[in-house]
């Protein structure tokens, strides 16, 4: 039986179709999977059931306490990975968790391979914070009990004394050879200079005295730390700790957080492609109808999916996986949106997009809102003209946003309005402006003018 096969998973969800879903996608990849409904079962059933090494905990679990609770009662008796599950994606949620434990946030609406992945890393994470755990406990009890090793040196750089462990090592030279040699045996020229002053500060400020050093000692080149105390007016007892392992698990440990950047972005990466291939078939699929009203509603649906897309690939690109500049985004999207249209070459498009970033809980809605109402300016606003003029502009003032989209063109019907369309793009911008808690006006001067505004 291999090791993934032998990891049992405890999954708290309370909705039974995930849950049963989840579990049989888990045991299909060589987990063995618990199912528990609540929070307080979760707690019972790790105190209870013994073998369990990771927890999926839901965020949300109806009436109870919730995943976060859940965990932070688990962590207190029990050291296991736990990896949140939520269809939230907002910052404040994640950082809630990250205060709680570190080992992964999952939005429920991944692929069973992001799921697996995110579970390895998890289960990677934990075995490498316990190996650095458990060395740094080694060093502290070393230390707590006797230095690694313990030197007399005189202001001139000689050894009057030596005291180690017989398994400790790390002097360079036989430790029978110690007393009488000096600092010039150990290192090389500069090396002992400055070691020799490093010792005479100690002897004429009397204040402890700290250094990091690499020595090639017994065929590998180790790290120690040096620390000084001053003895008396002639000589100094330097105390030496062997770090290597420590440095070394550090590295470990750095090298896995960059592992879980490159699986972020490997994930945006994927949604995107993931997204390509949708646009594609919806374009196939409008390509193919007669049905104009089809194919339209097709055409709108592609044109959506880029503007997320889109999202996505800035995402991919960005340093943080979170935040991404307007400035960055907007223009490409306003030149994607209107690149659908034939009369694209004789519309003149103005962009004054202020450099600022927003979330990407507040960008995917507000790039369908920009969609939507481009979209509709492309349609209506120039019928029957020989060109026209668009502009979009973006800024942030006193914390609040605003987009505004601008046309020269015939000008919307005064019987039209957000409060009373029947369209489902007008009603789908208005529900999106009010999941973005802000407001969208329309105003009639030479032309149609949109000014969406909303919390920044």
């Amino acid at each position: 039986m291999s090791e993934v096969q032998m990891q049992t998973i405890l999954l708290v969800e309370d909705e039974a179709l995930i849950a049963l879903a989840g579990k049989k996608a888990l045991e299909r990849l060589g987990y063995s999977v618990y199912i528990v409904n609540s929070g307080e079962a979760a707690v019972e059933t790790i105190q209870t059931v013994p073998g369990i090494d990771l927890v999926l905990m839901d965020i949300d679990l109806g009436k109870g306490i919730d995943g976060t609770q859940a965990a932070a009662r688990i962590l207190k008796d029990h050291d296991l990975p736990i990896v949140f599950v939520s269809s939230h994606s907002e910052r404040e949620v994640v950082e809630k968790t990250e205060k709680i434990t570190s080992y992964g946030y999952i939005v429920k609406s991944s692929s069973i391979t992001v799921f697996d992945a995110s579970i390895k890393m998890a289960f990677r994470l934990f075995s490498k914070n316990c190996e650095l755990l458990e060395t740094r406990n080694k060093l502290k009890t070393t230390l707590d009990v006797i230095p690694d090793l313990m030197f007399v040196v005189d202001l001139e750089g000689y050894f009057v004394d030596f005291h180690n462990r017989p398994d400790v090592h790390g002097t360079a030279i036989p430790p029978e050879k110690i007393i009488g040699s000096h600092l010039r045996d150990i290192f090389p020229a500069d090396e002992t200079a400055f070691h020799l002053a490093l010792y005479r500060r100690c002897i004429e400020t009397g204040q402890n005295q700290t250094h990091s050093y690499e020595l090639y000692t017994e065929g590998a080149r180790r790290v120690f730390d040096l620390q000084l105390a001053k003895l008396d007016g002639q000589h100094v007892l330097a105390i030496i700790h062997d770090i290597t392992e420590l440095k070394l698990a550090e590295t470990r440990i750095k090298s896995l957080l960059e592992e879980k950047e490159i699986l972020l972005k490997e994930v945006h990466h994927r949604i995107k492609n993931s997204m390509s291939t949708v646009a594609s078939l919806l374009g196939i699929q409008a390509a193919g109808l007669t049905d104009t009203p089809a194919a339209k509603a097709l055409e709108d649906a592609r044109s959506h999916v880029m503007s997320m897309m889109l999202l996505y690939e800035k995402l991919y690109q960005s340093s943080n996986f979170r935040d991404i500049s307007l400035a960055g985004y907007l223009p490409s999207l306003i030149d994607e949106v209107l690149g659908n249209f034939p009369n694209r070459t004789m519309i003149r498009v103005q962009k004054d997009i202020q450099d600022f970033s927003l979330d990407a809980r507040r960008l995917q809605p507000l790039g369908i809102i920009i969609t939507e109402l481009l979209t509709n300016v492309m349609k209506y606003a120039f019928r029957g003209r020989d060109g026209g003029q668009v502009q979009v502009s973006a800024t942030r003032t006193d914390g609040r946003v605003s987009v505004v989209i601008q046309d020269d063109g015939n000008g919307m019907p005064e019987s039209v309005s957000f409060e009373n369309s029947t369209g489902f793009g007008f009603q789908l911008v208005q529900a999106l402006v009010l999941q973005l808690e802000g407001t969208i006006c329309m105003e009639r001067d030479k032309g149609t003018r949109f000014v969406v505004d909303f919390p920044a």
